[in-house]
């Protein structure tokens, strides 16, 4: 089998990993407050240079501590990285994969609601408001891009959401 056969099954079907893997969350938070240039756009951020996948954009997120559920995480790591306040809602999807560095995750992508537009890079190179019709251009982590479908069915189930 070759190695790209190989990685599509790893990224794309409940793939059980050789150890437990490490649980990990990202947001999909958007914008409902008053502004209305960035109304219902998402959050992203870009990771530093010198961590795993610097320079790619992800959903902010992070590992998910023991005892925390899958919110209590969210709004934590949120809370640690951007010093936001979030609303998580439900969560969209969830996926075991091999990081490039050999660990294994399991990254469940959880909607949240921010009435914030303000953040303060705390662990990000740098984070932005887009409009969700742009995430499809933006140069993602491959976990997160492999989220864009479940962020397009999301949108599409919201209808006061702005569609992408």
């Amino acid at each position: 089998m070759s190695y790209f056969a190989w990685r599509r099954i790893l990224l794309y079907s409940p793939v059980r990993s050789p150890v437990e893997p490490v649980e990990v969350v990202a947001g999909l938070i958007f914008f409902i407050g008053r502004n209305p240039d960035i109304q219902d756009h998402i959050l992203i951020g870009q990771r530093k240079s010198t961590d795993s996948g610097g320079g790619f954009w992800e959903f902010p997120g992070g590992k998910v501590e023991l005892g925390e559920g899958l919110f209590e995480a969210l709004r934590r790591e949120i809370k640690e990285e951007l010093e936001m306040e979030v609303k998580p809602l439900e969560k969209l999807a969830e996926q075991v994969l091999q990081t490039p560095s050999g660990k294994w995750i399991r990254l469940s992508l959880v909607a949240a609601e921010s009435l914030q537009e303000c953040f303060v890079l705390n662990d990000h190179l740098a984070a932005q408001w887009i409009p969700a019709s742009q995430l499809w251009s933006v140069h993602f982590l491959e976990g997160n891009k492999n989220f864009l479908k479940e962020v397009e069915a999301f949108y599409s189930r919201r209808p006061q959401i702005r569609k992408i």
